[in-house]
């Protein structure tokens, strides 16, 4: 008889996986547009505002994950949890900032020193998504250490830390960007984003009622028009693109992420639990993610180059979801290429 619970979770971990990956893929074709303004016509330029604007979860939905996935429950060795999450990743990064090395200098034509390049690959950031690597290496270091306190201490205290972090990343920061009010910091290490991987614990055992789900929904439209409407007010003062809501500690992208994966596993325990056709396709795709992440970029830089993106005079209003589908779909199509040789399904998972 088959497991319905391991069943309904595996539905809504991969349904989220697979709408933060394609949301990150609409993020990147619409970004270019951004940074345009003032060049470029104001209706195109809030168009790309509007579908960035909509899909700020798309990382911090995958760092909620984390936190689903790894924290409340018994580690038995550090050691080995170490061994095996971050070499899971250093492989990958190692690869591909290797590669993206060699795409700076022979496809974008960059005027760089390929042996220094090369070299200085393995300790910076060689392409702008790969952070997202070196902040995963990170949490995974620090969640031995948050495992204990979420292991030992009550429901109650959990909520008590991410208030303090929200206070600390999200809203220390409008005093000096909106009432010029210089408020120092003095909880640093409740910065970064171990945030995130405790509300995927405490977010993972909520009981999802309709008026949750009804309350999730206007919180979502909410924090998205707060970002949207932010972004232009913010921009338009400064005569230049600002994205201090497009910032992962926002409390607009907090609460947007927030009840996005509230939505999102409310669909996924109660809509597509009994289409299993979907639900492996889900799964599927949910197995590429990494590697769709890893790939994108080039395949939409690959898309520039025919004519398909954002900026090509054309309305982004359907310009981007095109550019974004077609490059998802490329870049599923390569990493399972790549999936079908063991040497180079190692860099992609």
């Amino acid at each position: 008889m088959i497991n319905k619970t391991v069943n309904i979770r595996i539905i809504w971990i991969d349904l989220i996986k697979v709408f933060a990956i394609f949301s990150i893929v609409v993020l990147h074709s619409a970004a270019p547009i951004l940074y345009q303004y003032g060049r470029i016509d104001n209706t195109f330029w809030h168009t790309g505002n509007v579908y960035d604007s909509t899909v700020r979860m798309a990382v911090p939905l995958f760092f909620i994950l984390t936190g689903t996935l790894l924290l409340g429950k018994t580690i038995q060795s550090t050691t080995l949890f170490l061994k095996k999450r971050i070499g899971r990743i250093i492989l990958p990064l190692i690869f591909w900032s290797i590669l993206y090395t060699l795409f700076n200098i022979y496809a974008l034509n960059k005027n760089l020193d390929i042996s220094t390049e090369l070299f200085y690959s393995l300790f910076r950031r060689e392409y702008y998504h790969l952070w997202f690597l070196y902040a995963m290496i990170g949490m995974y270091l620090f969640i031995p250490i948050l495992n204990i306190f979420i292991i030992s201490s009550s429901k109650k205290m959990q909520y008590y830390f991410i208030i303090l972090w929200i206070f600390s990343i999200a809203i220390i920061p409008i005093f000096d960007n909106f009432l010029n009010i210089k408020a120092y910091n003095y909880l640093p290490m409740l910065g970064g984003y171990i945030g995130y991987l405790v509300l995927g614990h405490l977010l993972s055992k909520l009981i999802i009622s309709k008026k949750l789900l009804f309350t999730s929904l206007v919180t979502f439209c909410i924090s998205t028009l707060v970002t949207i409407y932010g972004t232009l007010y913010l921009t338009e003062q400064s005569n230049k693109y600002i994205g201090f809501f497009y910032s992962y500690f926002s409390i607009s992208t907090i609460f947007q992420a927030v009840s996005a994966f509230i939505i999102l596993r409310y669909i996924g325990e109660n809509v597509i639990k009994i289409n299993l056709k979907l639900n492996t396709i889900l799964i599927e795709i949910s197995n590429k993610t990494l590697g769709i992440y890893l790939i994108h970029p080039i395949l939409l830089w690959f898309l520039n180059t025919k004519g398909v993106y954002a900026l090509n005079g054309e309305n982004p209003l359907y310009m981007v979801p095109i550019t974004a589908l077609l490059g998802f779909i490329l870049s599923y199509i390569v990493v399972s290429l790549m999936y079908k040789s063991t040497n180079l399904r190692k860099f992609i998972s």
